[in-house]
């Protein structure tokens, strides 16, 4: 599910299984009681999303002030941090969807900053 490559079928292949991975660490640490019971594999994705975020946003001022919000993050996937969310998670399509819409929307934003020329943005 390679979200800047979508038809790249190499990484979309290393995706799956990378994802096939870390759905397994998910259902193991469900199972132990240590992460709540509603977290799916597509909220691993949101968690990679934003912290991809703010590593790019605070690299050059705090490069590792990511790990702060890691920490945030991570707590609240604590079983006993868990609360009620009445939004359903996204489906395995939605979330793919999802992945190659935010690549074009990055690919536009990388063509506008090169056309715009040094300092023109």
């Amino acid at each position: 599910m390679s979200r800047r490559y979508p038809d790249a079928s190499l990484a979309e292949s290393a995706c799956g299984e990378g994802f096939a991975q870390v759905g397994a660490i998910v259902e193991r640490a469900r199972r132990a009681g240590a992460l709540r019971a509603d977290f799916t594999l597509v909220d691993f994705a949101y968690v990679l999303w934003s912290a991809a975020r703010i590593i790019d946003a605070t690299r050059a001022v705090a490069p590792h002030s990511w790990r702060r919000h890691l920490g945030f993050l991570l707590d609240g996937l604590r079983t006993a941090a868990a609360t009620p969310i009445d939004e359903p998670p996204l489906t395995a399509d939605q979330l793919r969807q999802s992945m190659v819409s935010l690549g074009q929307g990055e690919q536009k934003l990388g063509s506008r900053s090169a056309s715009a020329g040094p300092g023109r943005r």
